[in-house]
């Protein structure tokens, strides 16, 4: 099963603000980022960036053993392994260019971003 990014936007005791929580699911693999984990919590970050009810956002992994692992190396040596040269080059400048720029917009986020990493 490919991961997924749960989002979740719980209200503030008391008032109409809220919390952006966006959850990393893929804990077979680490939660390493697939291309589609990435394109949506970058969608959603753009969202919550001008949402001005949005007061922060939480990023966190699920399961117990870890954050993130990074980025789906599963996926890349498999395409790496089948693909031709033209799709190996498309797939890796498309997925590179959507993580960086994802990692860019966090860097640059206009609201506090709070990564949650629980050690056990």
């Amino acid at each position: 099963m490919a991961g997924k990014v749960i989002f979740e936007e719980p209200s503030c005791h008391d008032s109409d603000y809220k919390i952006g929580i966006a959850t990393l699911s893929n804990v077979s693999s680490l939660n390493a980022l697939t291309y589609d984990m990435i394109e949506n919590l970058y969608q959603q970050l753009i969202e919550w960036q001008s949402n001005p009810q949005i007061v922060c956002v939480v990023l966190n992994g699920a399961g117990a053993k870890a954050f993130c692992a990074g980025g789906d190396v599963c996926t890349m040596y498999k395409v790496m392994s089948e693909k031709n040269d033209d799709d190996i080059a498309q797939f890796c400048t498309d997925y590179f260019s959507l993580e960086y720029r994802c990692d860019h917009l966090i860097h640059k986020y206009k609201k506090p971003v709070i990564a949650w990493g629980l050690a056990s």
